[in-house]
Protein backbone atom coordinates (compact mmCIF):
# COMPACT_ATOMS: atom_id res chain seq x y z
CA UNK A 1 0.00 0.00 0.00
CA UNK A 2 1.47 3.35 -0.67
CA UNK A 3 1.15 6.41 2.16
CA UNK A 4 -1.28 8.00 -0.37
CA UNK A 5 -3.69 5.42 -0.04
CA UNK A 6 -3.06 5.15 4.20
CA UNK A 7 -3.62 8.36 4.73
CA UNK A 8 -7.41 8.43 3.27
CA UNK A 9 -10.14 7.58 5.78
CA UNK A 10 -13.69 6.97 5.64
CA UNK A 11 -16.73 7.14 7.83
CA UNK A 12 -19.03 4.58 8.46
CA UNK A 13 -23.11 4.34 9.11
CA UNK A 14 -25.77 2.23 10.46
CA UNK A 15 -28.32 1.48 8.34
CA UNK A 16 -31.34 -0.58 9.52
CA UNK A 17 -33.79 -1.79 6.85
CA UNK A 18 -36.02 -4.58 5.59
CA UNK A 19 -36.32 -6.46 2.80
CA UNK A 20 -39.10 -7.39 0.56
CA UNK A 21 -39.86 -10.38 2.59
CA UNK A 22 -40.20 -8.37 5.57
CA UNK A 23 -37.21 -9.62 7.39
CA UNK A 24 -35.12 -7.07 9.39
CA UNK A 25 -31.43 -6.17 8.74
CA UNK A 26 -28.76 -3.90 10.38
CA UNK A 27 -25.74 -3.59 8.82
CA UNK A 28 -22.72 -0.97 8.68
CA UNK A 29 -22.11 0.99 5.71
CA UNK A 30 -19.42 2.81 4.18
CA UNK A 31 -19.61 6.34 3.57
CA UNK A 32 -19.33 8.28 -0.02
CA UNK A 33 -16.90 11.58 0.60
CA UNK A 34 -15.36 14.31 -1.65
CA UNK A 35 -12.41 12.00 -1.85
CA UNK A 36 -13.38 8.65 -1.93
CA UNK A 37 -12.94 5.96 -4.39
CA UNK A 38 -16.43 5.41 -4.93
CA UNK A 39 -15.99 1.58 -6.92
CA UNK A 40 -14.11 0.52 -3.57
CA UNK A 41 -16.41 1.72 -1.26
CA UNK A 42 -20.06 0.85 -3.23
CA UNK A 43 -18.54 -2.25 -3.85
CA UNK A 44 -18.22 -2.82 0.01
CA UNK A 45 -21.79 -2.29 0.52
CA UNK A 46 -23.46 -4.39 -2.39
CA UNK A 47 -21.00 -7.07 -0.68
CA UNK A 48 -22.64 -6.62 3.09
CA UNK A 49 -26.28 -5.78 1.94
CA UNK A 50 -25.47 -9.16 -0.96
CA UNK A 51 -24.74 -11.16 2.13
CA UNK A 52 -27.90 -10.36 3.95
CA UNK A 53 -29.94 -10.91 1.18
CA UNK A 54 -28.73 -14.67 0.75
CA UNK A 55 -30.46 -17.59 1.44
CA UNK A 56 -28.11 -19.27 4.21
CA UNK A 57 -29.87 -23.09 3.84
CA UNK A 58 -27.89 -24.07 0.95
CA UNK A 59 -24.75 -22.18 2.13
CA UNK A 60 -21.73 -24.04 4.38
CA UNK A 61 -20.96 -22.19 7.63
CA UNK A 62 -17.43 -21.06 6.40
CA UNK A 63 -19.28 -19.10 3.52
CA UNK A 64 -20.99 -16.88 5.57
CA UNK A 65 -18.37 -16.49 8.43
CA UNK A 66 -16.01 -15.06 6.19
CA UNK A 67 -17.66 -11.60 6.17
CA UNK A 68 -17.33 -11.36 9.98
CA UNK A 69 -13.60 -9.58 9.64
CA UNK A 70 -15.16 -7.12 7.19
CA UNK A 71 -18.32 -6.20 9.39
CA UNK A 72 -15.66 -6.17 12.50
CA UNK A 73 -13.72 -3.82 10.86
CA UNK A 74 -17.22 -1.43 9.81
CA UNK A 75 -17.90 -1.34 13.44
CA UNK A 76 -15.53 1.62 13.50
CA UNK A 77 -16.68 5.27 13.52
CA UNK A 78 -14.01 5.75 10.63
CA UNK A 79 -12.21 3.17 8.32
CA UNK A 80 -8.47 3.88 6.62
CA UNK A 81 -8.28 2.52 3.03
CA UNK A 82 -5.23 0.80 3.98
CA UNK A 83 -7.27 -1.66 6.52
CA UNK A 84 -10.26 -1.85 3.94
CA UNK A 85 -8.11 -2.93 1.36
CA UNK A 86 -6.45 -5.25 3.73
CA UNK A 87 -10.12 -7.24 5.04
CA UNK A 88 -10.85 -7.08 1.09
CA UNK A 89 -7.89 -8.75 -0.18
CA UNK A 90 -8.29 -11.46 2.85
CA UNK A 91 -11.93 -11.77 1.88
CA UNK A 92 -11.07 -12.67 -1.44
CA UNK A 93 -8.83 -15.84 -0.82
CA UNK A 94 -11.09 -17.21 1.67
CA UNK A 95 -13.94 -16.99 -0.43
CA UNK A 96 -11.51 -18.44 -3.04
CA UNK A 97 -10.86 -21.55 -1.26
CA UNK A 98 -14.52 -22.04 -0.49
CA UNK A 99 -15.07 -22.14 -4.24
CA UNK A 100 -13.03 -25.11 -4.52
CA UNK A 101 -14.94 -27.36 -2.15
CA UNK A 102 -18.32 -26.02 -3.83
CA UNK A 103 -17.52 -26.13 -7.57
CA UNK A 104 -15.53 -29.48 -7.05
CA UNK A 105 -12.30 -27.99 -8.70
CA UNK A 106 -8.77 -28.93 -7.60
CA UNK A 107 -7.46 -25.88 -7.35
CA UNK A 108 -8.02 -22.48 -6.71
CA UNK A 109 -8.42 -19.87 -9.03
CA UNK A 110 -5.58 -17.36 -9.59
CA UNK A 111 -6.75 -13.98 -7.81
CA UNK A 112 -2.61 -12.85 -8.15
CA UNK A 113 -4.37 -10.23 -10.80
CA UNK A 114 -7.61 -8.74 -8.99
CA UNK A 115 -4.78 -8.53 -5.69
CA UNK A 116 -2.67 -6.35 -8.16
CA UNK A 117 -5.34 -4.13 -8.90
CA UNK A 118 -7.03 -3.35 -5.55
CA UNK A 119 -4.87 -0.62 -4.61
CA UNK A 120 -4.59 1.00 -8.39
CA UNK A 121 -8.54 1.32 -7.96
CA UNK A 122 -8.45 4.72 -5.76
CA UNK A 123 -7.10 6.85 -8.70
CA UNK A 124 -10.63 5.78 -10.58
CA UNK A 125 -11.84 2.94 -12.81
CA UNK A 126 -12.63 2.80 -16.50
CA UNK A 127 -15.75 1.62 -17.53
CA UNK A 128 -16.84 1.69 -21.28
CA UNK A 129 -21.02 1.38 -21.44
CA UNK A 130 -22.76 -0.87 -24.26
CA UNK A 131 -25.76 1.09 -25.07
CA UNK A 132 -27.26 -2.17 -26.55
CA UNK A 133 -26.43 -4.04 -23.04
CA UNK A 134 -26.85 -3.24 -19.44
CA UNK A 135 -24.58 -5.50 -18.17
CA UNK A 136 -21.48 -3.89 -17.22
CA UNK A 137 -18.07 -5.78 -18.09
CA UNK A 138 -15.65 -3.32 -20.08
CA UNK A 139 -12.85 -1.33 -17.82
CA UNK A 140 -10.21 -1.53 -19.82
CA UNK A 141 -6.88 -2.65 -19.02
CA UNK A 142 -8.24 -3.67 -15.74
CA UNK A 143 -11.24 -5.56 -17.47
CA UNK A 144 -10.17 -9.35 -16.74
CA UNK A 145 -9.40 -8.34 -12.98
CA UNK A 146 -12.58 -6.45 -12.34
CA UNK A 147 -14.84 -9.83 -14.10
CA UNK A 148 -13.16 -11.93 -12.20
CA UNK A 149 -13.57 -10.07 -8.87
CA UNK A 150 -17.71 -9.44 -9.50
CA UNK A 151 -17.60 -13.11 -10.65
CA UNK A 152 -15.89 -14.51 -7.28
CA UNK A 153 -18.71 -12.88 -5.09
CA UNK A 154 -21.13 -13.10 -7.39
CA UNK A 155 -21.85 -9.49 -7.86
CA UNK A 156 -23.17 -7.90 -11.29
CA UNK A 157 -22.45 -4.11 -12.51
CA UNK A 158 -25.41 -2.93 -14.26
CA UNK A 159 -26.19 0.65 -16.17
CA UNK A 160 -28.85 2.30 -17.97
CA UNK A 161 -27.82 4.17 -21.03
CA UNK A 162 -29.81 2.43 -23.56
CA UNK A 163 -31.27 3.32 -26.93
CA UNK A 164 -31.87 1.07 -29.81
CA UNK A 165 -32.11 3.63 -32.30
CA UNK A 166 -28.16 4.69 -31.76
CA UNK A 167 -27.48 1.06 -31.89
CA UNK A 168 -29.29 0.42 -35.41
CA UNK A 169 -29.59 3.77 -37.11
CA UNK A 170 -25.68 5.40 -36.18
CA UNK A 171 -23.91 1.79 -35.78
CA UNK A 172 -22.29 2.90 -32.30
CA UNK A 173 -22.74 0.40 -29.68
CA UNK A 174 -21.09 2.01 -26.83
CA UNK A 175 -20.80 5.22 -24.59
CA UNK A 176 -16.80 5.75 -25.76
CA UNK A 177 -17.93 5.14 -29.93
CA UNK A 178 -20.70 7.82 -29.21
CA UNK A 179 -18.53 10.17 -27.83
CA UNK A 180 -15.58 9.36 -30.62
CA UNK A 181 -17.62 10.10 -33.25
CA UNK A 182 -18.81 13.25 -32.41
CA UNK A 183 -15.21 14.73 -31.93
CA UNK A 184 -14.53 12.98 -35.24
CA UNK A 185 -18.15 14.94 -36.77
CA UNK A 186 -16.79 18.25 -35.22
CA UNK A 187 -12.90 18.03 -36.36
CA UNK A 188 -14.35 17.10 -39.95
CA UNK A 189 -16.97 19.99 -40.27
CA UNK A 190 -16.29 22.47 -37.79
CA UNK A 191 -19.54 24.14 -35.50
CA UNK A 192 -20.25 26.72 -38.24
CA UNK A 193 -21.37 23.90 -40.47
CA UNK A 194 -23.13 22.03 -38.09
CA UNK A 195 -25.09 24.73 -36.90
CA UNK A 196 -26.20 26.15 -40.58
CA UNK A 197 -26.62 22.03 -41.69
CA UNK A 198 -29.44 22.12 -38.58
CA UNK A 199 -30.99 24.84 -38.72
CA UNK A 200 -31.47 24.28 -42.68
CA UNK A 201 -32.87 20.86 -41.22
CA UNK A 202 -35.37 22.76 -38.85
CA UNK A 203 -36.27 24.80 -41.80
CA UNK A 204 -36.98 22.30 -44.09
CA UNK A 205 -39.34 20.36 -41.53
CA UNK A 206 -41.02 23.97 -40.99
CA UNK A 207 -41.50 24.37 -44.55
CA UNK A 208 -42.87 20.69 -44.99
CA UNK A 209 -40.05 19.81 -46.80
CA UNK A 210 -41.58 21.29 -50.35
CA UNK A 211 -37.59 23.10 -50.84
CA UNK A 212 -36.18 20.17 -53.06
CA UNK A 213 -32.63 21.92 -53.33
CA UNK A 214 -32.05 21.61 -49.39
CA UNK A 215 -33.54 18.19 -49.60
CA UNK A 216 -30.04 17.33 -51.30
CA UNK A 217 -28.27 19.12 -48.89
CA UNK A 218 -29.63 17.43 -46.18
CA UNK A 219 -29.15 13.70 -46.74
CA UNK A 220 -25.83 14.11 -45.51
CA UNK A 221 -26.24 10.72 -42.84
CA UNK A 222 -23.18 12.04 -40.45
CA UNK A 223 -24.69 15.03 -39.93
CA UNK A 224 -27.95 13.44 -39.36
CA UNK A 225 -26.28 10.60 -36.89
CA UNK A 226 -24.27 13.79 -35.24
CA UNK A 227 -27.76 15.38 -34.39
CA UNK A 228 -29.17 12.04 -32.97
CA UNK A 229 -26.39 10.91 -30.68
CA UNK A 230 -25.95 14.59 -29.46
CA UNK A 231 -29.35 14.76 -28.52
CA UNK A 232 -29.44 11.57 -27.28
CA UNK A 233 -26.74 12.16 -24.90
CA UNK A 234 -28.24 15.39 -24.00
CA UNK A 235 -31.36 13.94 -23.52
CA UNK A 236 -29.78 11.34 -20.77
CA UNK A 237 -26.88 13.48 -19.10
CA UNK A 238 -27.01 11.16 -15.97
CA UNK A 239 -26.30 8.07 -18.62
CA UNK A 240 -29.85 6.79 -17.77
CA UNK A 241 -32.60 6.51 -20.31
CA UNK A 242 -36.27 5.69 -19.87
CA UNK A 243 -35.59 2.32 -22.05
CA UNK A 244 -32.70 1.56 -19.62
CA UNK A 245 -34.77 2.38 -16.62
CA UNK A 246 -37.41 0.10 -17.98
CA UNK A 247 -35.31 -2.75 -18.59
CA UNK A 248 -33.72 -2.95 -15.41
CA UNK A 249 -36.92 -2.59 -13.54
CA UNK A 250 -38.58 -5.38 -15.56
CA UNK A 251 -35.99 -7.47 -16.64
CA UNK A 252 -35.89 -10.58 -13.59
CA UNK A 253 -32.66 -11.92 -15.56
CA UNK A 254 -30.88 -8.82 -14.92
CA UNK A 255 -31.30 -8.10 -11.80
CA UNK A 256 -33.67 -10.13 -9.39
CA UNK A 257 -36.75 -9.03 -7.23
CA UNK A 258 -35.31 -8.91 -3.06
CA UNK A 259 -31.29 -8.62 -4.58
CA UNK A 260 -28.38 -5.76 -5.18
CA UNK A 261 -26.16 -5.00 -7.57
CA UNK A 262 -23.33 -2.31 -8.50
CA UNK A 263 -25.10 0.27 -10.17
CA UNK A 264 -23.22 2.35 -12.55
CA UNK A 265 -24.66 5.80 -13.35
CA UNK A 266 -23.63 9.49 -13.26
CA UNK A 267 -19.85 8.23 -13.84
CA UNK A 268 -20.53 7.19 -9.93
CA UNK A 269 -21.13 3.69 -8.75
CA UNK A 270 -23.71 2.85 -6.61
CA UNK A 271 -25.34 -0.03 -4.44
CA UNK A 272 -28.97 -0.80 -6.08
CA UNK A 273 -31.88 -2.35 -4.50
CA UNK A 274 -34.78 -4.40 -6.67
CA UNK A 275 -37.78 -5.17 -4.14
CA UNK A 276 -40.43 -7.79 -5.37
CA UNK A 277 -42.61 -5.26 -7.22
CA UNK A 278 -39.69 -4.34 -9.20
CA UNK A 279 -39.42 -0.85 -7.87
CA UNK A 280 -35.30 0.27 -7.62
CA UNK A 281 -33.67 1.72 -4.75
CA UNK A 282 -30.06 3.47 -4.12
CA UNK A 283 -28.41 3.31 -0.93
CA UNK A 284 -27.64 6.52 0.15
CA UNK A 285 -24.73 6.44 1.12
CA UNK A 286 -23.16 10.40 0.86
CA UNK A 287 -21.68 11.40 4.36
CA UNK A 288 -24.20 14.50 4.14
CA UNK A 289 -26.69 12.18 5.90
CA UNK A 290 -24.15 10.41 8.12
CA UNK A 291 -26.25 11.22 11.40
CA UNK A 292 -29.65 10.64 9.69
CA UNK A 293 -30.38 7.39 10.91
CA UNK A 294 -33.78 7.65 8.84
CA UNK A 295 -32.27 8.11 5.36
CA UNK A 296 -31.54 4.68 4.02
CA UNK A 297 -32.80 4.56 0.34
CA UNK A 298 -33.90 7.04 -2.50
CA UNK A 299 -36.04 5.62 -5.12
CA UNK A 300 -35.41 6.15 -8.65
CA UNK A 301 -38.50 6.98 -10.00
CA UNK A 302 -36.53 9.33 -13.13
CA UNK A 303 -33.77 9.90 -15.42
CA UNK A 304 -32.53 13.56 -14.16
CA UNK A 305 -31.97 12.61 -10.23
CA UNK A 306 -35.47 12.75 -9.64
CA UNK A 307 -36.19 10.38 -6.38
CA UNK A 308 -37.27 9.71 -3.15
CA UNK A 309 -35.67 9.65 0.06
CA UNK A 310 -36.97 6.75 2.07
CA UNK A 311 -35.91 5.39 5.71
CA UNK A 312 -35.36 1.02 5.77
CA UNK A 313 -39.53 0.77 5.52
CA UNK A 314 -39.05 2.07 2.31
CA UNK A 315 -41.07 5.02 3.55
CA UNK A 316 -41.09 8.92 3.76
CA UNK A 317 -38.69 9.59 6.54
CA UNK A 318 -39.93 12.55 9.57
CA UNK A 319 -36.83 14.47 9.67
CA UNK A 320 -38.43 17.41 11.86
CA UNK A 321 -36.52 19.14 13.94
CA UNK A 322 -33.24 17.44 12.18
CA UNK A 323 -33.47 19.52 9.09
CA UNK A 324 -31.17 22.05 9.97
CA UNK A 325 -28.05 20.36 9.18
CA UNK A 326 -29.09 19.38 5.72
CA UNK A 327 -28.47 21.31 2.46
CA UNK A 328 -31.01 24.02 1.10
CA UNK A 329 -32.02 21.62 -1.43
CA UNK A 330 -32.22 18.46 0.46
CA UNK A 331 -34.52 20.27 2.86
CA UNK A 332 -36.39 21.75 0.03
CA UNK A 333 -36.68 17.64 -1.07
CA UNK A 334 -37.91 16.22 1.77
CA UNK A 335 -40.61 18.89 2.65
CA UNK A 336 -41.92 18.64 -0.77
CA UNK A 337 -42.13 14.35 -0.31
CA UNK A 338 -43.69 15.10 3.08
CA UNK A 339 -46.48 17.71 2.12
CA UNK A 340 -47.45 15.50 -0.89
CA UNK A 341 -47.79 12.49 0.66
CA UNK A 342 -49.17 14.10 4.26
CA UNK A 343 -50.55 17.28 3.83
CA UNK A 344 -51.83 17.88 7.32
CA UNK A 345 -48.09 17.59 8.18
CA UNK A 346 -46.21 20.58 9.00
CA UNK A 347 -42.30 21.06 10.64
CA UNK A 348 -44.32 22.08 13.91
CA UNK A 349 -46.03 19.04 14.30
CA UNK A 350 -44.44 16.75 16.73
CA UNK A 351 -42.61 14.06 16.35
CA UNK A 352 -45.13 11.23 17.62
CA UNK A 353 -47.61 13.03 15.27
CA UNK A 354 -50.86 10.83 14.18
CA UNK A 355 -49.82 7.66 12.10
CA UNK A 356 -51.61 7.88 8.66
CA UNK A 357 -50.76 5.87 5.58
CA UNK A 358 -47.74 7.07 3.20
CA UNK A 359 -48.33 7.55 -0.60
CA UNK A 360 -46.90 4.51 -1.32
CA UNK A 361 -49.72 2.27 -0.03
CA UNK A 362 -48.19 1.46 3.20
CA UNK A 363 -48.75 1.76 6.57
CA UNK A 364 -46.98 4.09 8.93
CA UNK A 365 -48.02 1.93 11.88
CA UNK A 366 -45.38 0.68 14.26
CA UNK A 367 -46.10 -2.89 13.42
CA UNK A 368 -44.76 -2.19 9.59
CA UNK A 369 -42.26 0.32 10.20
CA UNK A 370 -38.53 0.01 11.93
CA UNK A 371 -38.61 1.46 15.41
CA UNK A 372 -34.87 2.87 15.20
CA UNK A 373 -35.23 2.63 19.43
CA UNK A 374 -34.79 -1.25 19.80
CA UNK A 375 -31.31 -0.85 17.25
CA UNK A 376 -28.27 0.80 18.91
CA UNK A 377 -27.60 3.37 16.54
CA UNK A 378 -24.16 5.34 16.30
CA UNK A 379 -24.11 8.89 16.56
CA UNK A 380 -21.48 9.90 14.89
CA UNK A 381 -19.52 13.16 15.72
CA UNK A 382 -19.22 15.31 12.55
CA UNK A 383 -16.19 17.05 13.91
CA UNK A 384 -14.13 13.56 15.20
CA UNK A 385 -10.79 13.21 14.30
CA UNK A 386 -11.07 10.97 11.20
CA UNK A 387 -7.43 9.66 12.09
CA UNK A 388 -8.84 8.05 15.50
CA UNK A 389 -10.26 4.91 14.50
CA UNK A 390 -11.72 4.89 18.31
CA UNK A 391 -14.18 7.24 17.50
CA UNK A 392 -13.14 9.60 19.89
CA UNK A 393 -12.17 13.65 19.22
CA UNK A 394 -9.06 15.32 18.78
CA UNK A 395 -8.48 18.74 20.43
CA UNK A 396 -7.17 21.72 18.92
CA UNK A 397 -3.91 20.19 17.11
CA UNK A 398 -5.82 16.96 15.85
CA UNK A 399 -8.41 19.43 14.14
CA UNK A 400 -5.61 21.02 12.43
CA UNK A 401 -3.75 17.92 11.62
CA UNK A 402 -7.54 17.05 10.03
CA UNK A 403 -7.79 19.82 8.03
CA UNK A 404 -4.04 19.93 6.87
CA UNK A 405 -4.46 16.23 5.70
CA UNK A 406 -7.73 16.84 4.01
CA UNK A 407 -6.49 19.50 2.02
CA UNK A 408 -3.36 17.25 1.10
CA UNK A 409 -5.36 14.50 0.06
CA UNK A 410 -7.73 16.60 -2.08
CA UNK A 411 -4.72 17.79 -3.72
CA UNK A 412 -3.95 14.56 -4.50
CA UNK A 413 -6.95 13.53 -5.79
CA UNK A 414 -7.26 16.34 -8.57
CA UNK A 415 -3.78 15.35 -9.47
CA UNK A 416 -4.82 11.78 -10.65
CA UNK A 417 -8.16 13.33 -11.89
CA UNK A 418 -6.39 15.20 -14.26
CA UNK A 419 -3.91 12.97 -15.18
CA UNK A 420 -6.27 10.46 -16.28
CA UNK A 421 -8.35 12.93 -18.07
CA UNK A 422 -5.85 14.42 -20.06
CA UNK A 423 -4.76 11.05 -21.15
CA UNK A 424 -7.78 9.97 -22.07
CA UNK A 425 -8.69 13.52 -24.06
CA UNK A 426 -4.96 12.38 -25.44
CA UNK A 427 -6.44 9.15 -26.79
CA UNK A 428 -9.28 10.11 -28.12
CA UNK A 429 -8.46 12.74 -30.00
CA UNK A 430 -5.59 10.39 -31.41
CA UNK A 431 -8.22 8.34 -33.12
CA UNK A 432 -10.11 11.10 -34.11
CA UNK A 433 -7.34 12.32 -36.26
CA UNK A 434 -6.78 8.43 -38.01
CA UNK A 435 -9.98 7.82 -38.54
CA UNK A 436 -10.10 10.99 -39.93
CA UNK A 437 -6.95 10.74 -42.07
CA UNK A 438 -8.18 7.17 -43.22
CA UNK A 439 -11.18 8.13 -44.22
CA UNK A 440 -11.34 11.83 -45.76
CA UNK A 441 -7.44 12.45 -46.09
CA UNK A 442 -6.90 16.14 -46.53
CA UNK A 443 -10.32 17.31 -45.41
CA UNK A 444 -9.32 18.36 -41.44
CA UNK A 445 -10.16 21.62 -40.65
CA UNK A 446 -8.99 23.31 -37.03
CA UNK A 447 -10.13 21.34 -34.18
CA UNK A 448 -12.71 23.09 -32.40
CA UNK A 449 -13.50 22.15 -28.78
CA UNK A 450 -16.43 19.91 -28.43
CA UNK A 451 -17.55 21.14 -25.05
CA UNK A 452 -18.97 23.94 -27.21
CA UNK A 453 -21.10 21.83 -28.91
CA UNK A 454 -22.51 20.29 -25.19
CA UNK A 455 -20.73 16.91 -25.99
CA UNK A 456 -20.46 15.40 -22.67
CA UNK A 457 -16.93 14.67 -21.63
CA UNK A 458 -15.30 11.36 -22.17
CA UNK A 459 -14.33 10.85 -18.65
CA UNK A 460 -16.38 7.70 -18.52
CA UNK A 461 -14.78 6.65 -15.10
CA UNK A 462 -15.26 7.45 -11.26
CA UNK A 463 -12.53 8.61 -10.24
CA UNK A 464 -11.10 10.15 -6.47
CA UNK A 465 -14.68 12.14 -6.03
Amino acid sequence: MTNKNQQLYFKTKTISWKDSNGEFHMNRILLQNNNGPCFIISFTNTLIISTELQDLSPLVESDTSIYTGLKQLLVKPTVSLDSLLNELSSLMLSKNEINITKEGRTQATDISEILNALPHLTAGLNVSLSIDNCTVDSFGVLTDAINQLLHLFDIRMIHGLIDDEIVDDCKLKTFDECQDFMIFIIDKYGDEKIDQFEQQLLKQQTNGGEEKEENEALKNPELINFIKVRDFLNLNKTQLSAKGLSIISLDDTLLKPNSTCLFFRNDHFNTMFKNNKNELFVLVSDIGYASEQEVVWEQLLGLNNSGVLLNGSFETPDLTGKLQKLSVADKEKILKQQQIQNPDHSLASAPDAEIGTSGNGMSNSPSNAIDYGDYTLDDIDADADPFDESGGSGGADAMLAKQLQEEEDENYSRALQKQLNNERRNRSARRARERQLNQTPGGSGPRSNPSNKKVKSKDSSCVLM
